[in-house]
């Protein structure tokens, strides 16, 4: 496969009311609702909308339930395939920690797959946008997640559609 993955926003230290805190039992003292910044998100809805009416985006998945990690394991089940994300390329606002980076629900965020051949277009596309490349998919069904070179999560999607899945059963 080995498309291009960008993630589209800024994630902020926004856990609070989020599906991590009710998973763990914890509520995140030190954090903030997710708040919404119009004008950043439409610049960035504007932007994605025309890039994908041109044919850049092959897919695309909003970060707001359960944050950039749900959101990427949502779209790999999704394409039966893998990927690789680099946690230190996430556009952050502040000093966030993994688990911040990883599961904040801030608003207007999404993770966009573009082509290789499409990546300088789509990249055009988003002047004035706020995002980044954070890694790629693979054919290896996993979902790995580095933090620049130390890998901290290296799952089977398997696992990880059967744990996901398991929140659905009653």
């Amino acid at each position: 496969k080995n498309n291009v993955l960008f993630a589209v926003g800024v994630t902020k230290n926004e856990l609070r009311g989020s599906h991590l805190e009710k998973a763990i039992g914890k509520i995140f003292e030190n954090s903030e609702a997710p708040d919404v910044d119009a004008a950043e998100g439409k610049k960035a809805m504007d932007a994605l909308s025309s890039a994908m009416k041109d044919g850049l985006v092959l897919s695309c998945h909003d970060c707001s339930e359960g944050g950039l990690a749900v959101c990427l394991s949502e779209m790999c089940f999704s394409g039966g395939v893998g990927a690789v994300m680099d946690c230190a390329k996430v556009p952050i606002e502040g000093n966030l920690s993994r688990a911040e980076i990883l599961f904040s629900e801030s608003n207007s965020r999404f993770i966009v797959e573009v082509a290789k051949p499409n990546v300088k277009k789509f990249i055009k596309a988003m002047a004035g946008v706020k995002y980044t490349q954070i890694g790629k998919t693979v054919k290896r069904q996993k979902l790995i997640v580095r933090n620049d070179k130390e890998v901290i999560m290296k799952e089977p999607l398997s696992a990880l559609k059967e744990s996901w899945q398991g929140t659905l059963r009653w």
